[in-house]
């Protein structure tokens, strides 16, 4: 993997990351709470941003990075359900609502609310839901999320693997958009806050905290990145692993790091703290992943 993104690449995060800024980030994100952006997704299929997966011309990695920029900003779309996992695992055109679910962790479902078709997790295979109906649930996480009915559905005999993977550098690619966001967030809060007339930024306790919450979201950028360009599952599982215990340690830290207004609603630094304690919930969470990890490994 050469670690320095293309010219294309650059080019298509320049775009995207355009997109994004004119429809999507916080404002966007409070106003819908738990609701699907239509108008995004319309804008991002529009645009090609979530067919990269595939083409010739790009691949997983692209997808990936699309993945990390729409977290990043907020976007209220599965952008990794769409662009990474499902044209993995369909065998036919994908729907532009896709969500996710796992038979062997059930309860509500990220972006379920509105989705066109659920893809089921199911042991070695994969089940393709399409819900008559979804009963919406309120959370904090500013994420829609519902319970549907995953009876039944069109089977895909032994896509089970091949869809743990793509889910897990999703997850690991959406909360490195995350908690970079989170991380920019709280190092201008404390380069703009002052305390005895100095900036809080420029306290060496501070600064310490604030490297080694870089060191995390550096490294499960690149752990993303780096399973969305291999495409083998213990990459997937070793990028989600990593991705899961940063969210836990990261996004805890920059609460602290931002005093008492850290810990208010109107502040926005939860937008991004509390998806990613979403997120680190998904596929069994760490013990799940690092539990693929260990299997795919050593069990041979």
């Amino acid at each position: 993997m050469d670690y320095v993104p293309s010219p294309d690449q650059k080019a298509t995060l320049e775009v995207v990351e355009s997109l994004l800024g004119r429809q999507a980030g916080p404002a966007r994100a409070r106003e819908l709470r738990d609701r699907h952006d239509d108008t995004l997704l319309a804008a991002l299929e529009q645009a090609g941003f979530l067919d990269l997966a595939l083409d010739p011309n790009a691949g997983p990695l692209d997808a990936a990075l699309v993945t990390e920029a729409a977290a990043r900003a907020l976007a209220a779309v599965h952008v990794g359900a769409r662009a990474l996992v499902a044209p993995q695992v369909l065998d036919g055109p994908v729907p532009p609502r896709i969500a996710l679910a796992d038979a062997a962790n059930p309860g509500p479902i990220r972006f379920g609310t509105d989705a066109d078709v659920v893809l089921v997790l199911d042991g070695p295979d994969v089940r393709v839901v399409e819900p008559a109906e979804a009963e919406r649930v309120e959370t904090g996480y500013v994420l829609p999320y519902a319970r549907v009915d995953l009876s039944g559905g069109r089977v895909l005999p032994g896509a089970g693997p091949r869809m743990a993977a793509w889910w897990r550098v999703a997850l690991a690619a959406e909360v490195a958009g995350l908690l970079d966001a989170a991380l920019s967030l709280t190092s201008e809060y404390l380069a703009q806050r002052t305390q005895f007339n100095r900036p809080l930024g420029s306290l060496q306790a501070l600064q310490h905290r604030l490297a080694e919450a870089y060191v995390w979201v550096e490294g499960v950028r690149w752990s993303a990145r780096s399973a969305a360009w291999h495409g083998d599952a213990e990459s997937a599982a070793t990028a989600a692993t990593y991705a899961t215990m940063a969210a836990r340690e990261v996004a805890v830290d920059m609460h602290q790091l931002s005093g008492a207004i850290g810990f208010t609603e109107e502040y926005d630094l939860h937008l991004w703290t509390m998806r990613a304690q979403a997120l680190r919930t998904e596929l069994g969470g760490i013990g799940g992943h690092a539990g693929a990890v260990t299997a795919l490994r050593w069990a041979g």
